[in-house]
């Protein structure tokens, strides 16, 4: 009986996991496909996707099935992996040609050493009920409710950030008349 059910567990993770990563598939030709619609405007397109992920936030949180929760997941890997792939090809058009693979290399590796290992370790403190959450700026972040306020904070942040990008990709698509 008991390995039964690890068994079912162990499947329905898996379909979860699924689930997040084929959106990111579909999404990955999808925003890439928009962006070559919007004449190059890839910072826009990133922005669009990071407001969007507010919503889908809010829609996992307040989940009340199965289906809602893999809903939320597949609009996640979609969302998520959109910008995280026009940022990388935003960027070939602001380095010398001669450059895009070294731009394009730290990006990704500050992307995966910050971000990937705050997500695991940041978050995880937060998270974790058995501890006492993390203390950040003298305010101690602890549970799922403060999880969800630094996602939204760092949402907030993302877009202040790939907004400077935005007008610089519009000064520049301006000034090549695309």
């Amino acid at each position: 009986m008991c390995q039964s059910i690890y068994t079912l567990v162990k499947a329905m993770q898996l379909i979860r996991y699924s689930t997040f990563k084929i959106g990111a598939l579909v999404a990955s030709l999808l925003w890439g496909y928009v962006s070559d619609l919007l004449k190059g405007r890839r910072a826009i397109v990133a922005i669009g996707c990071m407001f969007m992920i507010t919503f889908v936030v809010l829609f996992y949180t307040n989940a009340t099935s199965v289906m809602m929760v893999n809903i939320s997941l597949f609009a996640l890997g979609a969302l998520i992996f959109g910008p995280q792939l026009l940022i990388g090809v935003s960027l070939t058009g602001f380095v010398p040609k001669n450059a895009i693979s070294v731009a394009n290399g730290m990006t990704g590796s500050f992307a995966y050493l910050f971000g990937d290992s705050m997500a695991k370790v940041g978050l995880a403190a937060i998270a974790d009920p058995t501890r006492n959450g993390l203390n950040i700026f003298g305010y101690t972040l602890s549970g799922w409710t403060d999880v969800f306020i630094v996602f939204y904070v760092a949402l907030f942040l993302g877009m202040i950030l790939l907004g400077i990008v935005a007008f610089y990709e519009e000064k520049k698509i301006r000034s090549l008349k695309i």
